[in-house]
């Protein structure tokens, strides 16, 4: 029987999990959780400004693509009637969200982290650091 070992090469491993990035602190997190049925969830925030996003994910060779779910689009923004909603005699106006669109960034899959390759603008934060898996 011939045996033979492969060195520098890692076998082909899951890259399912929650990974934390590196630059999180106290009142300060990014996360992304990427599942099996292809979908993921990227948290994040700073103190009170916090949000996630939610979508699907695809491997193209050793890069991670994103693409929010329709609520997490500007799409889904401009197709809203008003920016306001009436709860009785008082008429609310309702923000627009500012989420990043995680379709333009792509991310490398490193040995035990992934990293975009972008730094990604959230309105909160600025996101740029490795995001190693636990």
């Amino acid at each position: 029987m011939l045996k033979a070992n492969v060195y520098g090469q890692l076998p082909e491993t899951t890259i399912y999990g929650t990974y934390y990035s590196k630059g999180n602190k106290f009142e300060r997190w990014s996360i992304m959780t990427i599942n099996s049925d292809s979908t993921f969830l990227y948290e994040y925030g700073v103190g009170g400004c916090q949000a996630d996003i939610s979508g699907t994910w695809a491997r193209v060779n050793n890069f991670l693509v994103f693409k929010n779910d329709f609520e997490y689009t500007d799409e889904y923004f401009k197709s809203l009637d008003s920016t306001s909603a009436m709860n009785d005699t008082l008429v609310i106006l309702m923000p627009k969200a500012f989420y990043p669109d995680l379709g333009r960034i792509w991310w490398k899959i490193k040995k035990r982290s992934i990293k975009p390759m972008k730094p990604i603008d959230t309105g909160c934060l600025i996101e740029k650091n490795n995001h190693k898996r636990n």
